[in-house]
């Protein structure tokens, strides 16, 4: 590993520790809870990784956010359908997709001009693909991912992946540059959710 992935690493590890002070801290999730997205996920026709796959392909560029987000319809209640929301780095900057999960095929698509911006500086060496990420933390945890995203923070880029373990949905960091996981926080799904019907 050369200098410069030597001092991300450490700034890596100093953000984390920084974080431990803070006890057990619930990163920012504003997607549907683990439970249904697992349960979403469970249904899908077609998996993360295909879509992943998809999206990578049609955009030639680098996929660094998957998670379910609801439809929004006047009908639906707060209890819409669950879609793919993708977003990829791509050449002409960073697009956001949505897709479908019953055939993989992309219902919408546009320019997300702010996280343009937030990847205007992805670091060299960041080797482990989010598709990566999401099989490491499956293969190593007993669960279900239902998000991931590439995140930034104080310079340092890290996954953040969201897993759903038996109903309680974990939070786990994953360092880019080595592979290493490190939990955060967890907590359980909203009750009711298990009974969620497509």
């Amino acid at each position: 590993m050369n200098k410069k992935c030597t001092l991300m690493t450490a700034g890596f590890l100093a953000f984390l520790s920084s974080l431990s002070l803070l006890g057990s801290v619930a990163l920012a999730d504003d997607h549907p809870n683990g439970m249904k997205a697992a349960i979403a996920r469970g249904r899908a026709n077609v998996s993360l990784e295909e879509v992943i796959d998809k999206v990578a392909t049609d955009s030639n560029g680098r996929v660094v956010e998957i998670h379910f987000e609801e439809m929004d319809s006047f009908f639906s209640f707060g209890d819409g359908p669950l879609v793919y929301e993708v977003e990829a780095v791509t050449p002409e900057g960073v697009m956001e997709y949505r897709v479908d999960p019953k055939d993989g095929n992309i219902i919408s698509s546009n320019r997300d001009r702010l996280a343009t911006f937030h990847y205007r500086n992805l670091p060299e060496g960041m080797e482990l693909t989010l598709k990566q990420a999401i099989a490491k933390a499956e293969k190593t945890r007993v669960g279900v991912v239902t998000s991931a995203t590439l995140e930034e923070e104080g310079g340092n880029f890290f996954y953040h992946l969201r897993i759903n373990e038996a109903g309680t949905d974990q939070s786990l960091l994953i360092d880019p540059l080595n592979g290493n996981i490190y939990p955060v926080s967890s907590h359980h799904s909203e009750k009711g959710n298990d009974d969620h019907e497509s």
